[in-house]
């Protein structure tokens, strides 16, 4: 079986594409921090950098609604490239994202929020607060 489960914060802001084919992609960076103890008692932090890569609608909604810093749950399967340059064999981890849940407000919650527009204040605009007991 090849499932991954990961949380963290994207690297930079969705590259959102169309394939020749029509098909929405998105390609994002997730990081992934950690804190251990190590063996001499001394706490490490440990950064893991992965290219998440989703399809289709979901490629979309992440593109409208993701951004740098984002926090989020991926659950996806490990793809490995392997190639050769120059004479050496090279190997990188990609992603394939088949879920995502969004762990901070998306960005069009961000934007909405600072365009001015007033919370609630959960007071009736109608009711005649001078007349009350209290």
């Amino acid at each position: 079986m090849n499932k991954v489960i990961l949380i963290g914060n994207l690297t930079r802001d969705v590259e959102a594409a169309t394939t020749k084919n029509g098909q929405a992609i998105a390609k994002m960076g997730l990081a992934i921090n950690e804190r251990y103890t190590n063996k001499a008692g001394n706490n490490v932090d440990k950064t893991t950098y992965l290219n998440l890569t989703a399809w289709g609608n979901l490629a979309q909604t992440c593109s409208r609604h993701l951004g740098k810093g984002s926090k989020v749950a991926v659950e996806g399967k490990i793809l490995v490239n392997e190639w050769e340059k120059d004479g050496v064999k090279r190997k990188d981890f990609n992603i394939n994202v088949e879920r995502i849940e969004f762990l901070s407000p998306s960005r069009s919650d961000e934007e909405a929020a600072g365009q001015g527009e007033e919370e609630p204040s959960g007071e009736d605009p109608h009711m005649d607060t001078d007349n009350l007991p209290f």
